[in-house]
């Protein structure tokens, strides 16, 4: 074998090496998608928190099949509704709804259909749409029309954002971890690994179902005012860039808020400030639900 042949197999090996390790990160990115997208089914153990202790188990009709939650009546007249992130289910809004409803609030916290115990699909768009709306009608009919609100955590917070963006029967959003745009948030979780990643991960939305443009959060939030939104961003967020909630929140009319929390990943704000979340988190529905019926 000559020089050049010698060459030639090893531009050829580093082709192939190359092809397999972009190969391989894409099916990386699937995998983790779809890991999020298809979570398996499972029970959602009641939660033991004072705080919580008249929790009733609710099961709505979400047009998919049954929408499992968590409802526990109200002490001041106002009830907040919390939705959820992606592949996740309703205990992982304890701590928030603990908050709630320490100062008095009624809590309705939902699984999200094919996530925790609801059944359907996770679709971005329609579903989750109607799920959340079987879950207003029953806040509807156990708290005044004027002291509705909602938490909603990423996914769960875009899903939020475009129900009120729809009707305006929530009166006040807090909205954490929330994206922009979900195209280009996609491609900044997957920024790490590169196109390959990013192709990886859209395939598996593809294969999943999900409806990237089922949900524009810029438009759905310039269509709230004078309806009052808190946006909460992790200034460290792996998953939901900062500059997404700073983003929301220009677009936004209002009363606004925005709370940037230093040090803070996706969804650990909570835990990272706990008093000062629960201050901040309370006295936002404070001023614009309790102050709305009084």
């Amino acid at each position: 074998m000559n020089r050049s042949q010698t060459a030639l197999l090893g531009a050829l090996a580093c082709l192939l090496g190359l092809a397999a390790l972009t190969l391989l990160v894409a099916l990386r990115a699937y995998r983790s998608e779809m890991i999020s997208l298809r979570p398996e089914r499972r029970t959602v153990s009641r939660p033991s928190v004072p705080e919580l202790a008249g929790l009733e188990t609710v099961e709505l009709s979400g047009g998919e099949g049954a929408v499992r939650g968590w409802y526990q009546v109200s002490r001041n007249g106002a009830l907040v509704l919390l939705v959820h992130g992606l592949g996740g289910d309703r205990s992982e809004l304890v701590p928030h709804a603990s908050a709630l409803a320490r100062h008095g609030y009624g809590v309705l916290l939902v699984d999200l259909p094919g996530q925790g115990e609801s059944a359907g699909h996770i679709a971005g768009g329609e579903p989750e749409l109607r799920a959340l709306r079987a879950a207003l009608d029953l806040a509807t009919a156990r708290a005044p029309a004027d002291r509705l609100g909602a938490y909603g955590f990423s996914f769960g917070a875009c899903v939020v954002l475009e129900l009120a963006a729809r009707e305006d029967r929530l009166r006040a959003l807090a909205l954490e971890g929330t994206s922009s745009d979900l195209e280009r948030q996609l491609a900044y979780e997957h920024r790490k690994w590169g196109a390959p990643a990013i192709w990886g991960a859209r395939l598996a939305l593809r294969h999943a179902g999900f409806e990237l443009r089922g949900y524009r959060p810029l438009e759905a939030v310039r269509r709230l005012a004078p309806r009052a939104v808190l946006l909460i961003a992790g200034a460290e967020d792996e998953v939901v860039p900062a500059a997404m909630s700073q983003a929301l929140y220009a677009a936004a009319g209002e009363p606004r808020e925005l709370w940037l929390v230093a040090g803070a990943r996706h969804g650990d704000a909570v835990v990272r400030e706990p008093e000062e979340y629960e201050h901040r988190l309370v006295g936002f529905f404070d001023r614009h639900l309790l102050a709305a019926g009084s």
